[in-house]
């Protein structure tokens, strides 16, 4: 892949409409580590993987990436929720495009692995609740011809 698994789901929940790329905006979504600003944002990193064995027509390696989502906010409830909406989303996935410059992905599938974890309020004055869940993906690459 010459994208991230985290740059690959990214892109997929900004078209979803869950998360925006404006660094400005409420809900916006970064990659391996979060701004200060806003105050309502997510964050995707990469996590250890599963190989899952090879396909016996091929002999092709099946791979699932993984993924956790940290997801932050002012208030408990709202941020709790908005984790739940993206999980609900993601829950849903089946053989999804995904296209970043020239370079088609195909979200087959993403598995939860964890429960919406609550880690607790920020230090500093701002106190903002923080959540995190984690995934596991299976991504393919188009081949360029």
């Amino acid at each position: 892949m010459n994208h991230s698994p985290s740059k690959v789901l990214s892109t997929y929940l900004i078209a979803a409409g869950l998360f925006t790329d404006d660094r400005g905006e409420d809900w916006a979504l970064f990659i391996s580590g979060m701004q200060d600003k806003p105050s309502k944002a997510g964050c995707l990193y990469d996590t250890a993987g599963v190989k899952d064995g090879r396909l016996m027509t091929t002999g092709e390696a099946i791979f699932h990436y993984g993924n956790q989502l940290r997801v932050r906010g002012l208030n408990y409830q709202t941020t709790r929720a908005k984790l739940q909406a993206v999980v609900n989303d993601l829950r849903e996935v089946q053989n999804e495009e995904v296209t970043i410059g020239t370079d088609t992905y195909t979200i087959v599938a993403v598995s939860r692995t964890s429960d919406i974890l609550f880690l607790g309020a920020e230090d500093g004055s701002k106190r903002r609740k923080v959540f995190v869940c984690n995934f596991l993906s299976t991504i393919t690459m188009e081949e360029s011809s």
